[in-house]
């Protein structure tokens, strides 16, 4: 529970009470004591002949009866028109108040302390608060916006054709934002759910699927600190946080390696090591020392650059592979066209030799 304050008078006394956690404390003093504006409310001035409620700070948030004041000048001025106390003259110990309102008159952008060109310290300003407002510059309060961390459950690239199953979520970090109000699933930019999380059984293309979150907040209500200490209102307004975008696709593949027979067909090719399209352009096939003949398939995205014979004094064979069209079924039966090209050797070599691979984008 908040702290509350409640002033009272009976006689020429004036009655404190303070109600904190459930417990009450009530504290007494001569209602000539002085009250000057301090911080966002009041604050009874130190007096050396009367110790209690010295430099009591009363907010004016805190009081069950703000006597139909806003600002704490006009709970000052309305504490002392009910003659609760009376208003600072200056009077205690260190402690003075302002005796009219002073105009802050600046040039180029300069500013004292909080204050800037045109703005005016109010009267009764104490001099512990005055001298705080010029000593510390103001620095707003930072409000930070929501965001939408999207994620997906975890994937790994693989072949075109390939079916995945997969989730996508929102991810909503309120900050100092308001609550969540809704939230979409949108796929190829096209809305697909009104939840927070969708699930999707996903044939892998070339050209990828794509998906994005989206989530609608409300405007933020809890107020900050800035560097003087003063509550500031929230300024971030109701809005959408949209997440990164998702894509997932698949990868043509290429297959490669050696055999006694040479291999034509879909079925026959693709039993050959596979690689994906995505892992570089640049790869070696080991010839071995038993077969005679050494193939590798590519599909029609990429072309072949040069094919180097790494422990033949890196002896250029390019042309020794022959390329011939060939079309071979991804891994969900769908024909994918390519060239599949072919070297086939008198004999196998007294050793392993291996041969560079070097293609590029069609």
């Amino acid at each position: 529970m908040a702290r509350q304050i409640t002033i009272s008078k009976i006689g020429d006394t004036t009655m404190v009470y303070v109600v904190d956690n459930g417990k009450e404390k009530r504290t007494s003093c001569n209602s000539n004591r002085d009250l000057i504006v301090h911080l966002e409310g009041v604050m009874i001035v130190n007096d050396p002949n009367e110790m209690v409620l010295n430099n009591f700070y009363i907010p004016l948030a805190e009081l069950t009866n703000d006597f139909g004041a806003t600002t704490p000048e006009e709970l000052l001025n309305a504490i002392a028109t009910n003659k609760l106390f009376k208003i600072g003259s200056g009077g205690g110990e260190g402690v003075g108040g302002t005796t009219a309102p002073i105009v802050v008159a600046l040039s180029n952008g300069k500013s004292v302390g909080k204050y800037t060109n045109g703005q005016t310290i109010p009267i009764h300003t104490s001099t512990q608060a005055l001298f705080e407002d010029v000593a510390r510059e103001l620095t707003n309060a930072i409000f930070i916006l929501p965001v939408n961390g999207y994620v997906a459950t975890s994937f790994v690239e693989t072949e075109v054709g390939t079916m995945v199953n997969r989730t996508f979520s929102n991810n909503f970090a309120q900050n100092d934002g308001g609550p969540l109000i809704s939230q979409k699933i949108f796929k190829d930019n096209i809305e697909v759910a009104a939840i927070g999380s969708y699930n999707e059984n996903i044939p892998l293309t070339l050209a990828g699927i794509s998906y994005r979150g989206e989530v609608v907040y409300g405007a933020g209500t809890v107020q900050k600190p800035n560097s003087l200490g003063q509550l500031e209102d929230n300024t971030i307004n109701a809005g959408t946080a949209v997440s990164g975008t998702r894509i997932l696709r698949g990868y043509n593949p290429i297959f490669y390696g050696v055999g006694a027979t040479k291999k034509t067909t879909s079925t026959e090719i693709r039993t050959l090591t596979k690689r994906l399209t995505n892992s570089g352009n640049v790869w070696n096939l080991d010839a071995g020392s038993v077969e005679k003949i050494f193939q590798f398939w590519l599909p029609n995205n990429k072309t072949l650059v040069s094919v180097v014979d790494l422990d033949a004094l890196n002896a250029v064979i390019t042309s020794s592979y022959v390329g011939e069209s060939s079309t071979i079924n991804d891994i969900s039966g769908n024909p994918v066209i390519g060239t599949l090209y072919t070297l086939t050797a008198d004999t196998a070599y007294d050793s392993n030799h291996r041969h560079k691979i070097t293609i590029a984008n069609a």
